[in-house]
Order: C-alpha cells, then sequence, then structure tokens
C-alpha cells in the first residue's frame, strides 16, 4: 500500500487506488504498465478475424465546422476493424505514447493483409496526426495508394 493514489486509478484493473497490485506478494509491475494490456483488450474488441477491412480517419472536429463521418462510425457501417481504445486513452498517456497500441494493431491488420479504408480523402489526412503516421507505418510495411480512400498491401 501506499500513501497517495495510483495516477492511472482503476484503469490499473486494480479497485484499490492505494494498492501496488492485488498482491505485492505474488503480483508485480514495476513500471506501471498492466494498462497498455487491458487497453490491448479494448482494441482486440474491434478487430473482426473475418472480415478483412479496416477504417481509420479522424473524427470531425466541429469546432473547425468539419462535417463527415467518423472512421468509427464508417467502420461500424461497413462491419470493418477499427482502431479504438475509447476513455482508456487518457489513462494510457500517463503512462506511455498511445502508439504503441495503435502500433501492435497496424501490425495485426498489415500481418493479415487488410485492405485499408479511410473516412477521409487523401488530401484531407491532417499533418502531423495519428492518421498520418499510421499511413506512413502503412507504406513502410508494403501498403500502397488505390485511390484517394484506400491502400492494399503490395503483393510479393
Amino acid at each position: 500500500m501506499y500513501i497517495s493514489q495510483d495516477p492511472i486509478k482503476l484503469a490499473g484493473n486494480n479497485p484499490n487506488f492505494y494498492a501496488y497490485t492485488f498482491d505485492s506478494n505474488s503480483e508485480v509491475d514495476p513500471f506501471g504498465l498492466d494498462i497498455i494490456e487491458e487497453a490491448w483488450k479494448v482494441v482486440t474488441q474491434n478487430i473482426n478475424n473475418s472480415k478483412t477491412t479496416t477504417v481509420l480517419g479522424h473524427f470531425p472536429n466541429k469546432n473547425k465546422g468539419e462535417i463527415f463521418e467518423s472512421y468509427i462510425e464508417k467502420a461500424i457501417r461497413k462491419k470493418a476493424n477499427y482502431f479504438n481504445i475509447g476513455d482508456m486513452w487518457n489513462e494510457v498517456s500517463k503512462v506511455t505514447d498511445p502508439w504503441v497500441l495503435n502500433e501492435r494493431f497496424l501490425d495485426v491488420i498489415t500481418e493479415r493483409g487488410d485492405k485499408i479504408l479511410l473516412n477521409v480523402p487523401k488530401n484531407k489526412i491532417r499533418p502531423d496526426s495519428y492518421l498520418e503516421k499510421e499511413i506512413k507505418y502503412l507504406e513502410e510495411n508494403g501498403y500502397k495508394w488505390i485511390n484517394q480512400w484506400a491502400l492494399v498491401k503490395k503483393c510479393k
């Protein structure tokens, strides 16, 4: 037990904010990264093993007057895979860069060779966004553009 609360609170999957682990005699989490595995479980709920299409994209910024379907809405409509850790984003951000989960997700879908659909055209990808980083990662891992809305894995 500690005198101050765990900064990741319930996201660490421990109902006691002042405890290091459930049982410090048998459980060890020296870097507080249990949250990553909990978040990964959330991510995998949105990976449909029978579909080989994944949707990536942005959420519309209503403050800037953007009106378009979010990538999650498009993925659900198309019954496709998508990356989402929901409310855990802030908790994961306290421990590490959430990109580690994005990269793990991208590794799963690139290994399968999923077709990638976007919810915005290529020319609307925001600079320095996670989407831009995801596209770059895909291109480095064998993906090419087939049109302004989609990428596919190159045949070897």
